[in-house]
């Protein structure tokens, strides 16, 4: 059972992702707050993934979300927000306002401390993708790691898909 979710949460990536591959959207000129965009223009997507790490142990969902295009698709593990439907399959959240949910579940008071421990390792996979290896609860038979595929433009995450890795 468990690859037939992890055979759907790669055909869910790769389908993602291929849609995500056409070129950057251009952006209007005067939207957002400037400083914000001067701090994050050209940035990276291993820095866009790092500085969202950072966001994500600070709990604080307002900066962790400020990290998202408006557009953006989250791909979930099946179960990790209590109410996504499918219950049973792969969540999948598309737009910043249902993304939300994500990371509401995530930092949670019952995980916080979780996510701040995490270990990572952020890797370059291309021009606009990146991969986010981390472990929850290191050494522990509670032991928990995956791999997030990130894909980056404009310093915004657009997709993002949570891979559990098998125990």
């Amino acid at each position: 059972m468990a690859w037939i979710s992890r055979t759907i949460l790669t055909a869910a990536s790769a389908l993602a992702l291929a849609a995500c591959s056409g070129g950057t959207a251009p952006t209007p000129e005067g939207s957002g707050d400037a400083s914000a965009a001067s701090e994050s223009a050209g940035a990276t997507p291993v820095q866009v993934v790092e500085k969202h790490v950072e966001a994500m142990k600070t709990g604080d969902l307002d900066k962790i979300m400020s990290d998202y295009a408006e557009d953006t698709v989250v791909i979930t593990p099946p179960g990790l927000v209590s109410d996504q439907t499918p219950a049973t399959g792969p969540g999948v959240f598309s737009g910043v306002v249902d993304a939300r949910r994500v990371f509401a579940a995530i930092v949670a008071p019952d995980g916080l401390d979780a996510v701040k421990a995490m270990e990572t390792r952020t890797e370059a996979k291309g021009d606009d993708v990146a991969f986010l290896y981390w472990t929850q609860f290191k050494g522990q038979p509670n032991e928990i790691s995956g791999t997030d595929v990130f894909v980056v433009r404009d310093s915004k995450i657009v997709f993002q898909d949570i891979i559990l890795n098998a125990k």
